[in-house]
């Protein structure tokens, strides 16, 4: 190891000790960016380079086109590989069916929609795929047809306005109703809407969706688009075409704005189609992404611009027209027409050679709207061998159906429908064909199985599937999450100190990745770190709209400063920044970077690369313990980082662990990002290659677990519990069921921090801290054993027990006096959990408690505080209490739900355990009903408690009366959390001479144990508690 790396470190393992110095860590230089500037400055790094990127892609564009200009034939051979790359990245990837068309109406609506005197108009549709129609109009002359062509209008023409039959364009624009005037047989293919939606659903409104988008989401996840739906829709037409036409009769496509699109991608695929009009599309594609979002095509630019696929198109016949394209604002993108200068520089790419056709580019002003003008139509007509194209009639004929509009919208809504449908049986099959793809493809052995009685099964070889499996990994990198070809540039490590407690030392490290782009992050060093010591690392990943001080010393919620208390725990930790935050800012650079084939996660990888690359230099980072545990969108890293990167020697994934092709792409399911704004979300083809269990396999042999809240809306446990059970089994057949786990905790979207915790000690073979029992009963406040008295053994303020009843004389006021009444409260001795016990034997009368009063003996402060309570119970709360409620505790000056922290069981049948943290009510303020779902509750249902079992609940708290919305909250029932409350401003405003606390109120059982602590006790802290039930007593002792 380079020797001054390690004198170095030496200089900060002494600093260690004494405090940390403001300067840079040894052998880094010092960071000078501001650190509110560090996540933006990525950011705009990140877009910087990903746009050289882009413009690096036509240069290398050409080594994957080999043109051979020696004859029509070898051209055509050529170019057919890249042919057949293009309707792959379209989706145009299934076989049609046999094609018939059918004409279809009904009295109202008949078939025959219009006739003049040289030909007819239907309504028809014709099959593509089972389920899947293409439908439209057909024009059929009653002569023979001079060709055949299918017009696709654009995104907002119905094919009844192509024809003159509905109102909407002009006769210049009515380009189908000119070739049917001319002798053309032409299909009016109904495109894809893209009107915005009108919805009362709150979701789908911000979602701000078309017709377009709504099958794009959900078609990119499973390999197909609406581009090639559109295609196929078409190129079903071409089938009918090429059955019924005449020896030398030509076929066609003609379509604007999305319909020339359609048509352009249709004529570069099939070679039957032998003339080709390109209306308000064609232009440069180097900002192919800033195009609406329906428009994204995964890796297009490596080997496709605009002249790449008119060469597809060649040496059969293409026209090009610009005019000005469809005017679409905010469709995740936008349309504007090209500069004609870029449009012939883009034409003048499309290779020339004897043996091939000359496209032909008509255009005129930008600012026209005389699409398919004249010469156009002259021009396309001419290449079907005719003369002149005659102009349109005076008027097109008469539409005959009573209810046209009607059939039109039903029609467009179908369209939509039935790719929807075929979509989501996709979503539904999609997990057999991931079986198919990766498991039993590496171990062809759990293909089929049979039924066994067998109480054993012997294990599987573990090389055998993990060399399988490695030739998975670099197509999971490569082809689904992306990967840049760029060298990584030395680290160049810069840092500065900016936090740093009695425990640790907090570091900002910058680190050069690629050139124009580097990885930021906080490296969180334990103070008692010892020299020449060598200690494991959890990466901590923050999620969405996250930076990395929030797993620190943010008291965020969500977080719960795992990284802080990890370090304090003796692990080296470093929250890594990504890329997911600004917004739409990230969600547009995923967006430029799949134009080349990469995704978010292709610079995420990179950095990550790099981060554990400059890890494992450190001489007191062992480089083989390098964990990861990430939250959220930290928890989507956790199944795709680590499982490339095999540095990473485990994976834990919080908050996000799914069956991901239902969350991305299923339009049945509450959860899934089809009803949210999510647009970035959507994985080229993902669907029918990696779910999270098949992303998973790829950890094998290294261990892997899952953090999951039961109230968790990322998705849903019966979800999340059966992809996971994938992963353990394919782990159990391995003989490694040790090393994954699934933690399910009564919560949300949360770091719970608990068995993840044990988890990291046990697989990264470090030990757990031990926990100090004079550090947890030098915080308690007051603590009341009840063995041989109905007093405290310990308290800050008065120790003596004092009952409040109802003043008979006053309503409203109370009587307070010393003592106890002795019939309804004994000590039952040797009873206890430990020792003896309070026994509640009735009700006190004149709704009679018990109380200590709180001055001293709550750690109360106006300006901001923290505490817990903790006893233990042994009561029947469905058969032994009388009355509606019992508080087993209830602190509060005035009532429960004004200033009042407590623990009760309400008037349920069976009785719920609860824990409310409720805030003071300003003066005529009402309180916040219990059954108000905003209601500051934690409720544990059904409990369903036995007399003959102790149970020990606690609660605690932090930042009550802060004044701020950073109030946390949580609820233990037998050492385990059960749920928090966070996120809020909890004050109580008390006057502690005025305040109680009030115990075992209404109860009947025993109540043992009884402490207050002054500060909000630690998971660990809880879970002793409970497992040592004498560990008060003994102290006190």
């Amino acid at each position: 190891m380079n020797q001054r790396i390690v004198s170095g470190c030496a200089i900060l393992l002494m600093l260690v000790g004494e405090g940390f110095c403001d300067g840079p860590l040894p052998n880094t230089k010092p960071l000078e960016w501001e650190e509110a500037d560090l996540s933006e400055r990525m950011m705009d790094a990140a877009h910087a380079f990903v746009e050289r990127k882009i413009g690096d892609a036509s240069a290398k564009r050409k080594a994957f086109w080999q043109y051979d200009f020696s004859s029509r034939d070898a051209y055509v051979a050529s170019i057919s590989e890249n042919r057949d790359e293009l309707a792959t990245i379209l989706g145009v990837v299934d076989e049609r069916v046999d094609v018939r068309m059918e004409r279809y109406g009904d009295d109202l609506n008949p078939s025959l929609v219009a006739e003049s005197g040289a030909y007819r108009v239907y309504q028809v549709r014709w099959p593509v795929f089972d389920g899947v129609f293409g439908e439209g109009l057909l024009v059929q002359q009653k002569e023979t047809p001079v060709g055949h062509v299918v017009v696709v209008p654009d995104a907002s023409v119905n094919p009844e306005q192509t024809l003159g039959l509905a109102n909407g364009l002009d006769s210049q624009r009515q380009f189908a109703r000119r070739l049917a005037e001319n002798g053309f047989e032409v299909i009016v293919l109904q495109t894809l809407s893209r009107d915005k939606w009108q919805t009362d659903d709150s979701r789908l409104k911000r979602a701000d969706y078309t017709d377009r988008e709504w099958i794009y989401r959900q078609a990119f996840h499973m390999g197909r688009r609406v581009i090639g739906y559109e295609v196929q829709r078409v190129l079903a037409g071409i089938d009918w075409f090429a059955e019924r036409r005449e020896e030398n009769t030509r076929i066609g496509v003609a379509g604007y704005g999305e319909g020339g699109q359609t048509a352009f991608f249709a004529a570069a695929i099939e070679q039957r189609i032998d003339v080709a009009l390109v209306s308000g599309y064609f232009a440069p594609r180097e900002e192919v992404w800033s195009e609406p979002i329906y428009r994204n095509v995964f890796s297009r630019l490596e080997r496709f611009g605009d002249a790449e696929i008119a060469s597809l198109v060649l040496p059969r016949q293409l026209v090009i027209e610009h005019r000005a394209f469809p005017n679409v604002l905010e469709h995740k993108g936008d349309i504007q027409t090209a500069p004609l200068i870029d449009v012939k520089r883009e034409f003048d790419r499309i290779p020339t050679a004897p043996v091939l056709s000359r496209p032909k580019l008509i255009s005129a002003d930008r600012r026209s709207n005389e699409v398919f003008a004249n010469d156009v139509a002259q021009t396309f007509v001419a290449q079907f061998g005719i003369g002149p194209a005659d102009q349109l009639a005076n008027r097109p004929p008469q539409e005959r159906r009573q209810s046209a509009s009607e059939e039109t919208s039903r029609r467009q809504q179908r369209a939509m429908k039935q790719l929807e449908q075929h979509v989501q049986s996709f979503v539904r099959d999609s997990e057999h064909v991931r079986d198919r793809f990766f498991l039993y493809e590496a171990m062809p052995d759990f293909a089929g199985g049979r039924w066994s009685t067998e109480r054993r099964h012997p294990v599987h070889s573990q090389q055998k599937f993990i060399d399988a499996a490695k030739g998975f990994r670099p197509q999971f990198y490569e082809e689904a999450m992306g990967r840049f070809d760029e060298p990584l540039l030395p680290p160049n490590a810069r840092t500065r100190l900016v936090a740093e407690t009695d425990a640790w030392g907090a570091y900002d490290v910058v680190l050069d990745v690629f050139d124009g782009l580097f990885a930021w992050g906080v490296l969180v060093l334990p103070k008692n770190l010892k020299p020449g010591e060598r200690r494991p690392v959890v990466v901590c990943q923050h999620g969405r709209q996250g930076i990395p001080r929030d797993t620190i010393n943010t008291h965020n919620p969500a977080y719960n400063d795992f990284a802080a208390k990890l370090a304090e725990r003796g692990f080296i930790t470093f929250a890594p920044h990504n890329l997911y935050r600004g917004e739409d800012r990230y969600r547009w650079l995923d967006r430029k970077a799949n134009t080349i084939g990469c995704t978010l996660f292709s610079f995420i990888i990179a950095q990550h690369d790099q981060i554990l690359r400059w890890l494992d230099s450190l001489p007191q980072v062992d480089g083989d313990r390098i964990a990861f545990y990430g939250l959220s969108y930290g928890g989507e890293t956790a199944v795709r980082v680590p499982t490339v990167l095999e540095k990473y020697c485990l994976s834990i994934c919080s908050g996000d662990f799914n069956q991901w092709t239902r969350k991305i792409a299923a339009t049945d399911q509450p959860f899934s990002f089809m009803n949210t704004i999510e647009w970035e979300m959507p994985y080229w083809n993902l669907g029918h290659t990696f779910d999270y269990a098949e992303m998973a396999y790829l950890m094998v042999p290294r261990p892997f677990m899952v953090e999951r809240g039961h109230h968790d809306r990322v998705g849903r446990d019966r979800w999340i519990a059966h992809e996971f059970a994938k992963v353990r089994w394919l782990y159990a057949q391995l003989g490694l069921a040790d090393r994954v786990e699934i933690e399910f905790f009564q919560g949300g979207h949360s770091i719970n921090g608990e068995g993840t915790f044990a988890f990291l000690h046990k697989h990264l073979s470090w030990p757990e801290p031990a926990l100090d029992e004079a550090v947890l009963c030098e915080a308690i406040t007051l603590y009341a054993s009840f063995d041989e008295r109905i007093e405290a053994d310990f308290a800050g303020g008065e120790k003596t027990v004092r009952t409040r009843s109802d003043n008979p004389q006053a309503k409203g006021q109370f009587v307070t006096e010393p003592g106890f009444p002795e019939e309804t409260f004994v000590i039952a001795h040797e009873s206890g959990i430990v020792g003896g016990a309070l026994k509640g034997i009735d009700v006190l009368p004149n709704r009679g408690r018990l109380f200590f009063p709180a001055a001293r003996n709550i750690d109360y402060r106006p300006d901001g505080w923290s505490g817990s309570v903790s006893f233990w119970l042994k009561t029947n709360p469905d058969t032994m209490l009388k009355t509606r409620f019992c508080d087993p505790v209830q602190i509060t000056q005035r009532r429960a739900g004004d200033g009042g922290l407590w623990v009760d069981f309400p008037d349920t049948k069976p009785r719920n355990l609860r824990m409310g943290a409720f805030r003071a009510l300003a003066e005529g303020e009402k309180a916040v009903p219990e059954k108000d779902p905003a209601a500051p509750l934690i409720v544990v249902p059904e409990i369903g408690l036995r007399e003959v079992d102790w149970h020990h609940i606690a609660m605690t708290w932090s930042n009550f009366d802060t004044g701020e919305t950073d109030a946390h909250a949580t609820f233990y029932i037998d050492g385990k959390r059960v749920g928090s409350l966070k996120g809020q401003d909890i004050a109580m405003k008390w006057d502690l001479v005025q305040t109680g606390i009030y115990f075992a109120v209404n109860y009947i059982g025993l109540l043992d144990e009884f402490a207050v602590f002054g500060r909000e006790l630690s998971p660990a802290e809880v879970a002793h508690l409970h497992l040592h039930p004498d560990c008060l007593a003994t102290s006190q002792r």
